[in-house]
């Protein structure tokens, strides 16, 4: 008998490699499956929004500063992936076995092209030279607006509420900074502007993979690799009639 993409893998073999690997396969099924159906139940009109904005505000800036245009299309790049999240059908999906956390991965992930599209459009245009640094700071920006989004979802119906004015209080953050700590680039602090990003992306991530755990998820063992009790009581039932297993419970 095949398994289902949507069967879970038994806890108490979870140290088997093979176990292992067929979990790894599971998972790249539901991955798979994922992908189609979230990609047309997505809000692509905030994506489009932000897009647009990136292009008009690097339009407008930059005729001051390609810099400072490019440095303002990434908020505005941000703030367009900071809806990407919102799912009218999350509390409905709470009960699925697919974690949320990858829900979340394949729900970025589709909000991701378009603007990824539009910054190297950008990018190649502008005159700038310390491109790869700007493209630092836009993926900054986005993963802080994934993670602050992942917070709004789990307090929240919408993570774009939450992720758009802490995107825009990043960005407002990282002008106001002094120079030293300057969350944009600037010549002759490439050491302390990478470690500022590094630091920002170790919190982003942090705060992203706690906002993504299941709500529902349990700890099924006292001690890492104990076995799950209840998983090996219903096999020591399998096989047993009924009034066995009445008379044991008993």
């Amino acid at each position: 008998m095949t398994a289902s993409p949507l069967t879970e893998v038994d806890p108490t073999e979870a140290g088997d490699p093979i176990r292992t690997s067929r979990a790894t396969i599971l998972r790249a099924c539901q991955l798979r499956l994922l992908v189609r159906p979230t990609a047309r139940a997505s809000e692509w009109l905030a994506p489009v929004a932000g897009s647009v904005i990136a292009v008009a505000v690097d339009y407008a800036a930059g005729r001051i500063s390609s810099q400072l245009g490019l440095e303002l299309a990434a908020i505005a790049l941000a703030l367009g992936v900071a809806f990407a999240l919102d799912d009218p059908a999350a509390p409905s999906l709470a009960a699925s076995p697919i974690p949320l956390l990858l829900r979340h991965v394949v729900r970025a992930a589709c909000a991701l092209p378009l603007p990824i599209a539009v910054w190297l459009v950008l990018v190649l245009l502008s005159p700038v030279a310390d491109k790869s640094a700007l493209t630092l700071v836009l993926a900054g920006f986005i993963t802080w607006a994934l993670a602050t989004a992942a917070v709004g979802m789990r307090i929240g119906d919408s993570g774009g509420l939450i992720a758009a004015p802490a995107v825009l209080a990043l960005g407002a953050c990282a002008f106001f900074l002094p120079e030293r700590v300057s969350l944009y680039p600037t010549e002759g602090r490439e050491g302390p502007f990478v470690a500022a990003w590094a630091l920002v992306f170790g919190l982003t991530a942090a705060i992203g993979i706690a906002a993504s755990r299941d709500p529902a998820c349990r700890r099924r063992g006292g001690i890492q690799g104990e076995p799950y009790e209840g998983s090996q009581r219903s096999r020591r039932s399998v096989g047993r009639r009924p009034t066995e297993n009445r008379q044991r419970e008993k």
